[in-house]
C-alpha cells in the first residue's frame, strides 16, 4: 500500500508576493516529486460571492505561476477564515507551507504576524519567500542557525530540514551559532555541544560547515545570508517572546533569502527526511 504524497501548500491571494512563493513552491515541489497544493482563504467577513470570484481569480493565475516554473501537479482550494489559521489547517498533512512577504523590504513587518500564527498552530515547516527572491540568483548554500539553549528536538527538527534541503539540492550546509554574549568557556562548550550533534542530525551525503559567530545573533545571521544564500532556516517556538524567536521576527523583517521557520517537533519534517531517506536507500 502506497502512502499519499505530502503536498508542499501554498497561501495565494492576488499579491505579486504570493506568485513568488508559488514559483518557488513550485521548483521545490518538482525536486521531490510532490504536488502543489494552492490554497486561497476567504474571511468570514467578507461577501461570500465576491470572495469566492476574487479566489478563483487568484487560484487562476497562481496554477498559471506554478505551470511555468515546473511541471509540476497542482490542486486547488478556498478555505474559509483568517488566512493564518486557514493556511495551518490546509497544511495539516503537508510537507511545507509557503508564504509570501510583501513590500518593498524583504519581510515586510505584515508577513510577521501571518507567520506567527502559521508556525504556532502548523504542524510542518513554514518558507517565508521574501520580495527579492530570484530564482535564477538564490541556489547557494543552505543555512541553518541553532540556539544552544534550545531544546534538542528544535535543533534536530530544525538541521534535519536544513540537511534534508542541502541534501536535495547538493548545496553545502552552514551550521551556525551565535554567542551574544562572551566567549566563556561554558558558553563555546554549548557550541561544541551542537556541532558534535551534527553528524547525527545531518547523515551522510551533505557537505557540512560549521560557523561560530559573537554579537547580536540576527545582524550575524543576516550577514551571513549572501547574495545567492539558497536558504536559511530557523527553528523557533513560534515566533513568541523568547530570545530565538525576537531573533526569527528581525530575521523575517530584513531577510534576503527564503527563511523557513521550523517548529519545535521532530515529527514537523518527518515527511522531508523520510522521502531523503528513502532516496538514499534506493540508491544505494
Amino acid at each position: 500500500m502506497t502512502t499519499a504524497p505530502h503536498p508542499v501548500v501554498v497561501g495565494v491571494d492576488g499579491r505579486p508576493a504570493a506568485l513568488r512563493a508559488v514559483a518557488w513552491a513550485a521548483r521545490e515541489a518538482d525536486r521531490r516529486a510532490l504536488p502543489v497544493d494552492l490554497v486561497a482563504a476567504v474571511p468570514d467577513d467578507a461577501d461570500p460571492v465576491d470572495g469566492a470570484r476574487r479566489a478563483h481569480a487568484d487560484l487562476a493565475a497562481a496554477r498559471r505561476a506554478a505551470l511555468a516554473s515546473a511541471a509540476v501537479v497542482t490542486a486547488t482550494r478556498i478555505v474559509t477564515g483568517r488566512p493564518g489559521p486557514a493556511l495551518a489547517a490546509a497544511g495539516r498533512d503537508a510537507s511545507l507551507v509557503v508564504v509570501g512577504s510583501d513590500g518593498e523590504e524583504p519581510g515586510e513587518p505584515a508577513a510577521v504576524p501571518l507567520s506567527s500564527s502559521l508556525v504556532v498552530d502548523c504542524a510542518c515547516p513554514v518558507v517565508v519567500v521574501p520580495a527579492r527572491w530570484d530564482a535564477e540568483r538564490h541556489l547557494g548554500e543552505v543555512v541553518v542557525a541553532v540556539d544552544p539553549n534550545e531544546p534538542d528536538e528544535l535543533r534536530h527538527a530544525s538541521v534535519g530540514l536544513a540537511a534534508a534541503v542541502a541534501w536535495s539540492w547538493q548545496r553545502p550546509l552552514l551550521v551556525v551559532v551565535v554567542l551574544p554574549g562572551a566567549h566563556t568557556a561554558p558558553a563555546v562548550a554549548g557550541a561544541r555541544r551542537v556541532f558534535d550533534a551534527c553528524p547525527a542530525d545531518v547523515g551522510s551525503g551533505v557537505d557540512v560547515h560549521e560557523v561560530l559567530g559573537h554579537g547580536d545573533p540576527a545582524e550575524q545571521l543576516l550577514d551571513l545570508v549572501g547574495p545567492s544564500t539558497g536558504l536559511l532556516v530557523l527553528g523557533t517556538g513560534g515566533l513568541g517572546p523568547g530570545p530565538s524567536d525576537a531573533v526569527g521576527r528581525a530575521v523575517l523583517r530584513r531577510a534576503r533569502c527564503p527563511v523557513a521557520l521550523v517548529p519545535g517537533d521532530p515529527a514537523a519534517v518527518r515527511p522531508l527526511v523520510a522521502a531523503r531517506t528513502g532516496a538514499v536507500a534506493a540508491s544505494a
